[in-house]
């Protein structure tokens, strides 16, 4: 079972098929004695790519039957963060058919492109193409490096040629001029989801996708149970305020 969020958004009906790209950067030169060579370069950024169906009915199997919203909804939402130039949270969960997690994706993106498809006799559902791109904050920080100044060239300075004459020589004094040489670094920082302090128990909510959406780790759901002195995972009720760490 799969659960998509954009943000606090889960999407009503989780894409058929999900497509994850991870870019390359490398490069290749041509080598007189050994040909095409490849040079290896960090890895480039993920592109995430997959199709959704927005319902404008509340079907029975919907994954939003209890917060229903229509598709003029989401495709706002789509349109303002394009406009709005920031990134967004892309969250992907995977249960086993009992419940228990996969793995998850949880990311920061930036909306790409995409382009949105009516068909006809759908009476009103709305497909869309998406595309995701990962996205990374970095801050650039200056480094300052000096280097040490040295001492005189040449301590043994070369003798000329004698052509029957002698020569007297002195060493020749040349000072190393000091560089300064500014190096760019490039530290990335991921905004950190805030974490609530409370949460109250809503329909089709499990303490293993309150931990995922809360706390941005659903293994954590055991933290829960302890800490709200909870016996039985499975056994939670709709309107209990629970204590989240």
């Amino acid at each position: 079972m799969y659960q998509f969020f954009l943000n606090e958004d889960l999407l009503p009906i989780p894409p058929r098929e999900f497509t994850n790209r991870v870019n390359s950067n490398n490069t290749t030169e041509e080598l007189l004695t050994v040909g095409e060579i490849n040079i290896q370069k960090s890895i480039g950024l993920r592109l995430f790519t997959f199709s959704l169906i927005l319902p404008s009915n509340k079907y029975p199997w919907i994954a939003t039957i209890d917060d229903f919203k229509p598709p003029i909804y989401y495709l706002v939402k789509l349109r303002d963060y394009k406009k709005s130039k920031e990134p967004i949270r892309f969250i992907v969960t995977r249960l086993m058919q009992n419940g228990t997690p996969i793995f998850d994706t949880n990311i920061l993106v930036s909306v790409e492109n995409y382009n949105v498809v009516e068909r006809g006799g759908e009476n009103g559902d709305v497909h869309v193409n998406l595309n995701l791109k990962e996205f990374k904050n970095p801050t650039v920080k200056e480094t300052t490096i000096q280097s040490i100044s040295g001492s005189n060239i040449a301590d043994e300075p070369p003798t000329p040629v004698s052509m029957g004459r002698s020569f007297t020589t002195e060493p020749i004094s040349v000072p190393i001029p000091q560089v300064k040489t500014t190096y760019i670094t490039q530290e990335i920082i991921r905004p950190v989801k805030k974490k609530a302090k409370e949460y109250r128990i809503m329909e089709g909510d499990t303490l293993w996708r309150i931990a995922k959406t809360q706390l941005n780790d659903g293994s954590r759901y055991r933290d829960i149970a302890i800490l709200n002195g909870i016996q039985d995972v499975n056994n939670i009720q709709v309107g209990q305020v629970l204590r989240l760490l």
